[in-house]
């Protein structure tokens, strides 16, 4: 066993943080240590004001719960927003480039902003987020997709 010990440097603040990893071997504990240099760029803290100004710009309701649960459902809001933005930009490409179809991906790019204003105002219990940590691409998909229909049948 070897530990591997990465000096990285935020990208955002400046300041040098560690990454630490158990290794099999001294040889692996290296390598890791050169990749976690050039992967990780953010430390803890302005990650932690990054999930907050994503949260904060999306104008999300403010949620329950502790305040470890708070922090671990906000990074997982922001995650959520993050996605749904991606989509949305990937959808206005897309319609840019398939004139024929663009209505359906203007309706897909309206149902996508509508389900995310209604889930950050209404979902407001920590424990929901976190409940849905494991989601992403496809499942938040069809998640919408079903949030939308009931949105849209009320």
């Amino acid at each position: 066993m070897a530990w591997a010990r990465a000096i990285c440097k935020c990208e955002d603040c400046g300041a040098e943080f560690e990454i630490h990893k158990e290794c099999i071997n001294r040889a692996e504990a290296d390598r890791y240590e050169e990749w976690a240099a050039r992967h990780y760029t953010v430390c803890d803290d302005c990650k932690q004001k990054r999930v907050e100004k994503t949260v904060d710009d999306a104008g999300c309701a403010q949620l329950t719960g502790s305040p470890k649960q708070i922090e671990w459902a906000n990074s997982i809001r922001a995650k959520f927003i993050n996605y749904v933005n991606a989509r949305v930009k990937e959808l206005k490409t897309t319609a840019k480039y398939d004139s024929n179809n663009a209505d359906k991906y203007f309706e897909h790019i309206k149902m996508f902003k509508d389900t995310l204003n209604y889930v950050l105002s209404t979902k407001t219990e920590s424990k929901w987020w976190i409940d849905h940590r494991t989601y992403s691409g496809m499942a938040w998909d069809s998640f919408i997709r079903n949030e939308y229909n009931n949105i849209s049948s009320k």
